[in-house]
């Protein structure tokens, strides 16, 4: 087994009294994202800015980011949601490549909250791809529930072959310790197990694997495995 490295991300936010009152909440912020052994970095400033309460019930997020992908090309997106007492959400968000002057991705977003759980429709317009899903806080013994179905309209082929679908819940072992699980479910079912621990206001630990477990039961010396571990510090 040999764990290396894969990938490197620095953050920072900074908060402008300009930009935060009572009833309105913005940031600036500067990220860098580099994946070991793909080249140089992407470096992305942005900024964000929120009225949760502009007009009565009604609520309005936006953001904008420049992305610097690669130190070569620049890449830009923005992002808008509106809610509507808190419970019903229409947003967008588009992607474009600021050489080409095109767009890259263009998503919509639609999404109700109800009694803490959330139901909503997702399209990436370009793509035609749809996703439906919701989570729930419901579920006795665990954190959280979520399921997702992604439908490819491109794909040739009946339904089924279109679809894939994705489960995941949480368990908590104490306040500073869960395990998350998730399943990713087509013609094969593969499984993600994360073992995330806070050891401080600063640091998280997570420890990760990926596999198929029918095929470890089945045939494991022929199935492939992915571990990976990550420390994330905030400061």
């Amino acid at each position: 087994m040999k764990l290396t490295p894969s990938k490197v991300k620095i953050e920072k936010a900074y908060n402008p009294e300009a930009l935060n009152s009572a009833t309105s909440a913005g940031s600036f912020f500067g990220r860098l994202e580099h994946k070991v052994g793909g080249g140089k970095p992407d470096i992305t400033a942005g900024v964000t800015y929120a009225l949760p309460s502009f007009h009565q019930d009604a609520g309005v997020w936006l953001e904008g980011n420049l992305t610097y992908k690669g130190c070569k090309e620049w890449a830009g997106d923005a992002s808008a949601l509106l809610s509507v007492r808190n419970q019903f959400f229409v947003g967008s968000q588009i992607k474009s490549n600021l050489q080409t002057k095109k767009a890259d991705e263009i998503h919509g977003v639609a999404a109700v909250a109800f009694d803490n759980n959330f139901v909503y429709l997702h399209a990436n317009c370009l793509k035609h791809i749809i996703r439906v899903g919701f989570t729930t806080p419901q579920i006795e013994y665990i954190g959280k529930l979520a399921a997702e179905a992604k439908i490819d309209l491109k794909q040739e082929g009946p339904l089924e072959d279109k679809t894939s679908s994705q489960v995941a819940f949480d368990y908590p072992i104490n306040a500073d310790t869960k395990l998350k699980f998730k399943f990713d479910i087509t013609k094969k079912v593969y499984a993600h197990f994360s073992f995330i621990h806070v050891i401080n206001q600063n640091l998280k630990f997570t420890f990760t694997d990926y596999c198929n477990p029918v095929g470890f039961f089945r045939n494991s010396g022929k199935e492939q495995y992915r571990l990976g571990m990550a420390f994330e510090a905030n400061f």
